[in-house]
């Protein structure tokens, strides 16, 4: 079994971060039939359903029904996000995914003020250092005093 599935729900993002590849290719969100079509596929292949690739997942509006729709398939979705839209987030939270993490790559816990500081400076150096988790909390935290 494959440990895990990246699915792009959506390839539409709200910023312009430095360490993401750029795209042309045209906008698009699933549609719940895609949605249902792919994670039947996906079904007893693979164990996390990472929804994650190029755009931010917060702004597909049935977020919290394809992790609900992923949940009944026995998959662990997982969230990758920019945390910018997380205080917009009850709904999905309440939906159960099975972790929340920051598109940044960082590794370590961070509240959500930190991740919306982050993010809100994308172009910040911080964002350049997502392979280096002490250096970016030590980078978020001056941005945090001043």
């Amino acid at each position: 079994m494959i440990t895990r599935c990246y699915l792009e729900i959506t390839n539409i993002c709200n910023l312009d971060c430095l360490f993401c590849p750029k795209t042309d290719r045209a906008k698009h969100r699933l549609s719940l039939e895609e949605f249902e079509t792919l994670t039947d596929k996906l079904c007893g292949q693979i164990k996390f359903l990472y929804f994650h690739l190029m755009g931010e997942p917060f702004l597909h509006p049935r977020l919290s029904e394809f992790i609900q729709i992923a949940r009944r398939k026995d998959f662990v979705p997982v969230l990758t996000t920019n945390g910018t839209l997380l205080s917009k987030a009850q709904g999905v939270i309440e939906a159960h995914p099975h972790k929340i993490q920051n598109a940044a790559g960082l590794s370590h816990t961070y509240t959500k003020i930190e991740i919306l500081i982050i993010n809100t400076f994308s172009k910040h150096p911080a964002a350049q250092h997502r392979h280096n988790p002490p250096k970016t909390r030590r980078v978020i935290a001056e941005i945090i005093r001043k």
